[in-house]
Parts: C-alpha cells; structure tokens; sequence
C-alpha cells in the first residue's frame, strides 16, 4: 500500500497499458475504457457554449442528483435533470451574467432548495433561486472583484446560512458575500490572496468550527490559506508553495480521522499537489503527482468503496479524467486515465445513478458538452 506522504509516492509513475482510450461508438452515445477499477463508459450531453464547470446537486427533490453547467460564451447556466436512473433530460437554459466562469450549488435561503449561483467575467456572482421544482428565478446580480474565476458558498459567520466567496483573478483577492439570511447578500469585502487565483474553496482546516478560505494563485505557484476569525472576518493569508500555474483547489481530508487536506491541480506542470495537514491548519510541503496532459479541475471520491479517497482531475488537453489511487494495486502505476468529452475543463462527483458508486462529470469547453462518466 503506497502512503501519499511518502518520498516515494512523489515519483511521477505511469503507465501506457493503463491509459487506454475509448473509440466513440455514436454521436452522444456511451464511449468505453478499462482499467483496474473496471469498466468505464461516457455519454456526452449538449449543453450551453463553452462550459468552464459543472455541479451536482438535488434541484428538484425527485430522481436523485442533478447536473449544472456554467456556460461562458452564452452566459447561461445549463440545468439537466436526472432521469433517476443516471440518464438526463435536455439542458435548459437561464441567463447569468456575462461569461460565467464556475458555479457551485447550495440552499442559500434556507427553503430546502438547492439554489445556483455563478461567477461572471462581468465582476459580479449571478444567484438564481429554485422554485422548488427544479427550475430558477431570474439572476440577481451581486458586485465582486474584478474578474472572478471561481465561487464556494460555505457558512462563514455561523449565522443566516451559506456566504459566497469569489475568487478574483485580475485584482489578486477574494470577495466575501455574507448572507442576510434570505438568499441576498450584503456587499462585498475583499481580502488579499497571491497574485492572479484562479479557484476558491472553503473548508474547516484547524477543527475550530470555523470555515477558512483556499486559493490557488495562478500568478505566484502558490495556494493562499486565509483563516476565518469566527465572525467571517480572514486573517491576512498565509503561502503554500504548489505546481505551476494550479488553476483548481479542493480541500477534504485524504487520510481518514485528519483535518482537511489541500489539493491542487496544476495545469502548467501536469500535476496535483497535495499539501497535508499537520492537523493545526499549517500544512507540509507539498507532494507532486502526475495527471494527463493541462489538468484544469480537481475532485475527490471513494471510488472503490475502501474508505480511501481517490483524486480525479480533469486533463483539458488529454481529453481525460485521470484517477490518482492510495494504493497502488496494480503494480507500479497510481493512475489511470478514462475518456471524456473533448477539452474537459470542470470536474465533479457523484452517485448519479443509486448505485451506491461515484460518477464523474465534466464540463467540456471545447464540445459544448457534459460527459458523464461511469466506472464499474
């Protein structure tokens, strides 16, 4: 069993027998790949032009996990909702503001519906609120940074549900929305980040009770840790040094009973780093790890039910998701690379079909496409 903190676990391994790619069988229809986990498919969906990402979620209470793209080059976001066997009705449309770049999903007004919000090249976050059936009120718009890239919603303060965050790339800062409680948002405030972030996200790094804030800043090959004060106040940030040019974060525990982890995509690189908590919220020097090829977007998933976590990241230019394993089951390789849409640029998971196993989804920039991807 390899140890993700281990020298040797940062030796870039891979594998030609275990990136084997798909021929697509029919436009839109299911591509197939195998691999030590077992076999995968893809189907792709139309979705607006230019998806840069993707989220799952429960928009409509029935038939389980539903998709969302956001769509830059139309400003729209995509809602496909789920058949309830992991199949998905057409995409419908509803306008953003102009060219979103990330959304993400959350009851933002406490109703028991999942609302939407995006990150608009505009400098602003669109909210639509659900009507409960699956389908959105018109956005509202609310003013950001200049240029945000990325969006988390997460409780900051501990009071009137989910705040928003942006990450805003040509001023070289968050924005922090606090939520008044009833899905609108009292007007931003800024804090400092590295140069150029390009993605947010938010998690309890120190086991205080209170959410911090993760960047991954394009411009300096750094993440930016900014600890939340209890009130939804950051302290000033704190640098990590990562790959080149990371354009996704995530935060989630890798190793079970531990404080979160930081992870990031590189795409200048072709890598992830993996920055592991030393359980205070402060964080080792980071492990590298190769992915396909411009690696865009990072998740994570327990992918064969082991209680480990997987890392899955997006590789625009490979056309792939790339699966980076705990253990190296087979032989000396840690990852394995199954088929997408083409210019696969965002990435989730998720149990779309009750089976009880994790699926994939990308938003494919280049395809106007979201693949699903199912590993069995």
């Amino acid at each position: 069993m390899a140890d993700w903190t281990s020298r040797t676990a940062r030796a870039r391994w891979t594998r030609a027998s275990a990136t084997t790619l798909a021929t697509v069988l029919c436009v839109g229809g299911p591509a197939w790949a195998d691999g030590p986990y077992g076999s995968s498919s893809y189907r792709d969906y139309s979705v607006g032009a230019r998806p840069l990402s993707t989220a799952i979620a429960d928009l409509n209470g029935v038939d389980g996990p539903d998709l969302v793209t956001s769509n830059f080059a139309d400003s729209t976001v995509s809602v496909l909702i789920n058949r309830g066997d992991g199949t998905f009705e057409p995409a419908v449309a509803y306008a953003t503001g102009v060219n979103p770049t990330s959304v993400a999903a959350a009851d933002l007004n406490g109703d028991g519906r999942v609302d939407v919000v995006t990150s608009d090249g505009a400098s602003t976050v669109s909210v639509l609120i659900n009507r409960g059936d699956g389908t959105f009120e018109p956005a509202v718009a609310y003013a950001t940074g200049v240029n945000p890239t990325s969006v988390a919603a997460a409780d900051l303060n501990g009071v009137d549900g989910p705040d928003l965050v942006t990450s805003n790339f040509a001023d070289s800062t968050v924005s922090v929305l606090i939520n008044r409680g009833d899905g609108t948002f009292e007007p931003a405030v800024a804090y400092a980040t590295g140069v150029n972030p390009t993605s947010v996200a938010a998690a309890d790094l120190n086991g205080d009770g209170r959410v911090d804030v993760i960047t991954a800043d394009n411009g300096t090959n750094t993440v930016s840790v900014l600890r939340n004060n209890g009130h939804g106040v950051l302290e000033p940030r704190v640098a990590y040094r990562v790959g080149r040019q990371p354009r996704s974060v995530t935060a989630v525990a890798l190793r079970a009973g531990e404080k979160p982890d930081i992870i990031t995509a590189n795409r200048g690189d072709n890598t992830v780093s993996l920055l592991f908590n030393r359980g205070d919220g402060t964080f080792r020097s980071a492990v590298t790890k190769r992915t396909g090829i411009n690696p865009t977007g990072v998740t994570t998933a327990d992918l064969d039910g082991d209680g480990s976590l997987e890392i899955i990241t997006c590789d625009f230019d490979s056309n792939t998701v790339s699966v980076l394993a705990r253990h190296s089951r087979w032989g000396r390789s840690e990852r394995i690379s199954y088929p997408t849409g083409t210019g696969p640029y965002g990435v989730a998971a998720g149990d779309l079909n009750g089976d009880g196993r994790p699926d994939f989804v990308t938003a494919d920039r280049s395809a106007d496409s979201a693949s699903v991807v199912s590993v069995r």
